[in-house]
């Protein structure tokens, strides 16, 4: 008799579940294979009673639970099924040749039948050149949505386990593709199958929009491709980063672009929808869609630069602004998918910066995430009060003896501080990892249009910082670059380094900081205030006294790469008030 109690507690029956889903662990912590998992969101505990027990920490998911749990989710079916198949026929498989974990395998029939009732659609991906299955992937739909699964060759004849295969990836009916010249590429396999009911070779890359550049698109090399995006951003540009691979393949094919709006019946509408919309006659369906083939214009490389001057000429592509009118024009430093850092000594305010510039982003309905590494949450609200309040009096303790002004400060402003909060995390008592960081953002992602975490450099980094931060970074920019959104982190400058310096090579952390950010911002402290011949949002030349300034060493979206801007940090409001653009002496 099988001791259920003992495969609870056995940490190795529990990794080998989830390895055969694809997760590869760091120590405890994974990536959850249940939600589009950028990052590692998810991990694996042992619990007060001894039990193994997995966990995701991303609000969009939550799932968690034991080995049997884990099986359950997996096959979807009940936890007590889970147990009855398991003490049946897989316990043995939980340790194979000199101790090695085994995923589970599946036949296709298994994978016919993955998920029950919850399955929307189940396709196999067929190599013409040897008739077997490269690639299966499994279509479903759970409380949270849609989802998909995708399963590769062990090995054995006919038997799979959860993964994809290696890089590039196949494309999906390259059989019928082989054999004709004209291709519709569509996105997702339902729409391949929607135009071939009706006479149409259509193919399509798995994983869906925005990962076209994992497969192999050779097939179409020399071919006349008709590419037919989802009526959606995301559709659009997977089909301009489809058009730009297949400009690279020899011999070169045609490429023509249909016109999704014209003949799309709503938002996200697809291929599918618009052969379901033409009813069942056969022919009024052809004839439909050769009107549309008809009517395709050739696709350039160069219209994916078209569209997005377009984006940015009609506001929809747009940096969001700073409380600093001049600090916004020059930078464009928060457009979407961007990382902007902010630097300074010790006492330069720039966590009063970032505060301020929260409070103006939550005051005028910009969601924001914030996430504080030093100081506690009622630390963050009393200076928060301040701003707000625009009275630096009441971070005097003395000074708050007087209960009659704080309390009306508080009263004024406590719907803005509940707001505030809202957006605010705070560090445990333990310094949070990158990979912690990361779950974090990509969660914020989902949600928020600006993340900001202050200070970075509060992070564990291990005994390899400029790894760890290298990783970080391009992982975060991989998560901003997919989800649209602005990331900002508060550095410090390195402690060697020339008096006053501020210039990429003075920050702190890895080199990842300075070349894979788009903006640079750096505060620098005036002690005493000295004058400066500033231009001013009204064009005027005027000397100012400021004790800071900000030097943008780097503002690649922007035009104020190495320029200097004139502020007073207002020790009675602490608040910054911009002047202008500091004219250099020639």
């Amino acid at each position: 008799m099988i001791d259920l109690s003992t495969i609870r507690r056995d940490r190795a029956a529990l990794e080998a579940e989830l390895v055969g889903l694809g997760v590869r662990f760091k120590g405890k912590v994974c990536r959850c294979p249940w939600h589009d998992d950028h990052s590692a969101s998810a991990g694996i505990y042992e619990g007060e009673d001894g039990v193994w027990r997995f966990k995701c920490l991303a609000g969009s998911c939550g799932f968690g639970g034991d080995v049997f749990d884990v099986r359950a989710k997996i096959r979807g079916i009940a936890v007590a099924d889970a147990v009855k198949e398991f003490a049946q026929t897989q316990r043995p498989r939980l340790q194979g040749p000199a101790g090695t974990r085994l995923p589970p395998v599946y036949t296709m029939d298994q994978l016919r039948r993955y998920k029950g009732a919850a399955q929307e659609g189940f396709y196999a991906y067929t190599d013409p050149a040897t008739g077997r299955v490269d690639l299966v992937v499994v279509r479903f739909r759970e409380a949270d949505g849609k989802k998909f699964h995708q399963f590769k060759p062990n090995g054995e004849l006919d038997r799979f386990i959860f993964g994809a295969p290696p890089e590039p990836r196949p494309l999906y009916n390259r059989q019928r593709v082989a054999a004709t010249e004209k291709v519709i590429v569509v996105e997702g396999e339902k729409c391949v199958h929607a135009l071939h009911s009706v006479g149409f070779v259509a193919t399509t890359s798995p994983m869906g929009a925005g990962k076209a550049s994992y497969a192999d698109w050779s097939p179409l090399a020399g071919k006349t491709v008709y590419l037919w995006p989802d009526n959606d951003e995301a559709g659009v540009k997977h089909m301009a980063e489809v058009a730009d691979i297949l400009s690279r393949l020899s011999p070169a094919p045609t490429v023509l672009l249909i016109d999704h709006v014209a003949i799309a019946s709503g938002p996200k509408a697809d291929a599918a929808d618009y052969v379901a919309e033409l009813g069942g006659d056969q022919h009024e369906c052809e004839g439909a869609i050769l009107a549309v083939l008809q009517d395709a214009g050739p696709q350039r490389p160069a219209d994916g630069l078209r569209q997005r001057l377009e984006d940015i000429a009609s506001g929809k592509l747009r940096a969001l602004a700073w409380p600093w009118p001049m600090l916004t024009r020059w930078t464009n430093a928060l457009l979407p998918g961007t990382l902007t850092t902010i630097c300074g000594d010790p006492g330069s305010a720039k966590s009063y910066l970032l505060l301020e510039a929260a409070l103006h982003w939550i005051a005028t309905g910009v969601p924001i995430a914030l996430y504080e590494l030093e100081e506690d949450r009622q630390y963050w609200q009393h200076r928060a009060l301040c701003l707000l309040a625009g009275d630096s009096r009441l971070a005097d303790y003395e000074w708050l003896s007087h209960q009659g002004e704080w309390q009306t400060a508080y009263t004024l402003h406590a719907d803005a501080i509940d707001a505030m909060s809202l957006s605010l995390t705070v560090a445990a008592e333990s310094s949070p990892t990158h990979e912690s960081l990361l779950a974090w953002i990509a969660d914020q992602a989902q949600t928020k249009d600006i993340i900001a975490i202050d200070p970075i450099t509060a992070v564990e980094s291990g005994d390899k910082p400029w790894i760890a931060d290298l990783r970080f970074i391009m992982e975060a920019k991989r998560i901003m670059r997919e989800t649209g959104k602005r990331l900002i982190l508060v550095t410090h400058p390195k402690k060697a380094r020339q008096k006053g310096g501020s210039a990429l090579d003075d920050l702190a952390g890895g080199a990842a900081y300075q070349r894979f950010v788009q903006t640079v911002i750096w505060i620098v402290s005036h002690v005493p205030e000295q004058t400066f011949t500033v231009h001013s949002t009204g064009g005027s030349a005027d000397a100012v006294d400021c004790n800071r300034t900000i030097r943008t060493p780097k503002a690649r979206n922007g035009i104020g790469t190495g320029r200097e801007f004139g502020y007073t940090f207002c020790p009675q409001r602490l608040a910054f008030i911009e002047h202008g653009v500091v004219v250099k002496d020639r």
